[in-house]
């Protein structure tokens, strides 16, 4: 199964976050229920190395953190591919990242090589004109959502769906304890 570390997100900043999607032509907005900050990718996993990688979890301990995420911008080479909204990279996110991260890598897990950029993905294009993209940009430059402080972080499950990737939960870990 196709699999990723990450950190939901409330409800209510849910909520915010798909009142901006629209206005994009071309653009495959993110389903609400999919809104999430990956921590680390890792793909396709069989039921053992899915064990190993619970086992990575449970045995990391981090302290909380808020959470601060306002700003658009996209990924992409040359033109937009992802249009995300940027989150604070507080100390205490990026060592929960690195110590993921770097569990998986000891166990012999494949991890993205990319640095890591903590965002919530919101759209994908296939062929968005770069203009529309960037007037969108502009209209919410200001855009921010409430900081909010994560509780748990999990391992999500990811398949295709007709509309696009279907998330699920597998199994959550608490923040907080260190």
């Amino acid at each position: 199964m196709r699999t990723f570390i990450g950190l939901s997100l409330p409800e209510k900043i849910r909520d915010s976050i798909a009142r901006i999607c629209y206005g994009i032509e071309g653009a495959r907005w993110v389903p609400e229920e999919n809104f999430h900050v990956t921590l680390v990718f890792l793909g396709e996993l069989d039921s053992t190395e899915f064990d190993s990688l619970r086992e990575i979890c449970t045995n990391v301990s981090a302290g909380s953190f808020p959470l601060k995420a306002d700003g658009l911008g996209w990924f992409g080479f040359k033109k937009p591919a992802i249009l995300y909204i940027a989150c604070d990279p507080d100390p205490r996110l990026l060592n929960l990242q690195r110590t993921l991260e770097s569990g998986c890598k000891r166990a012999g897990f494949s991890v993205e090589k990319r640095e890591y950029k903590p965002h919530i993905t919101i759209a994908r294009f296939r062929d968005s004109a770069q203009r529309s993209v960037m007037t969108y940009l502009e209209e919410f430059r200001d855009f921010t959502l409430p900081v909010f402080e994560p509780g748990e972080f999990h391992i999500y499950s990811s398949r295709s769906g007709t509309d696009g990737p279907i998330y699920r939960i597998e199994e959550s870990f608490p923040i907080g304890r260190e």
